[in-house]
C-alpha cells in the first residue's frame, strides 16, 4: 500500500479517461438503455471507453471479457443514486445516477458504484487503454485536487472516506 505523505491515509487509485465530447477527465459510464440491468450498462461502458484491445488474441480478448463480466456481476458498492450537477442538465431535463445494490467485494466506480480491489486480484490486472468513448484511459492516484467532469469528484470523494483513504 501507498500512503499520502501529508495525510499518512492509503491512496487508491480509480479509472479515468479523458473525454472525447468535452476533453474532461472523468469516470467510465454512461446512459442506461430501456430495459437494460445496470450491471449490464456499467460493463457496457467500461468495455467501450477502457477496454480497447486491438493487439489481443482471441483467446485473451475473451479472458479479459470474462473477467471483466465477473466483476461487474459480482462486486460492487452502490456510492449514489439520485439527481447529479451536469452541464447538459436543463431547466426541463437533468441526468440522474440509477441502480439498485449489489453486493461489495471488488476501487474503480462506474456510474455510481465503486469497485474495489483490495489485493490486486482482479482490477489492478486490466490495462485499460482508451476505446470508442475516450481520448486516453488510465489509472489515476485519487486526489481532490484532480479537475473532474460533473459530479464526479462527489463520487470519489465518497468513495475516499467509505474506505477512509486519501482525499
Amino acid at each position: 500500500k501507498i500512503f499520502h505523505s501529508a495525510t499518512k491515509k492509503g491512496i487508491l487509485q480509480f479509472v479515468c479517461i479523458l473525454r472525447k465530447d468535452t476533453n474532461e477527465y472523468a469516470l467510465p459510464g454512461g446512459m442506461v438503455d430501456k430495459k437494460e440491468k445496470i450491471t449490464d450498462t456499467l460493463q457496457r461502458e467500461f468495455h467501450e471507453e477502457v477496454l480497447n484491445f486491438p493487439n489481443l488474441d482471441e483467446y485473451n480478448k475473451e479472458k479479459l471479457i470474462k473477467a471483466v463480466k465477473n466483476i461487474f456481476e459480482n462486486g460492487g458498492t452502490k456510492i449514489y443514486c439520485g439527481y447529479v450537477d451536469d452541464p447538459r442538465n436543463t431547466d426541463n431535463s437533468w441526468m440522474e445516477t440509477t441502480g439498485k445494490n449489489i453486493k461489495n467485494k471488488l476501487s474503480m466506480i462506474s456510474g455510481s458504484y465503486n469497485f474495489h480491489d483490495e489485493n490486486d486480484e482482479h482490477l489492478a490486472l486490466i490495462n485499460v487503454q482508451a476505446g470508442d468513448d475516450a481520448t486516453h484511459a488510465f489509472w489515476q492516484d485519487l486526489d481532490s485536487q484532480i479537475p473532474l467532469f460533473a459530479s464526479h469528484a462527489d463520487f470519489l470523494r465518497q468513495v475516499a472516506y467509505l474506505h477512509k483513504a486519501h482525499w
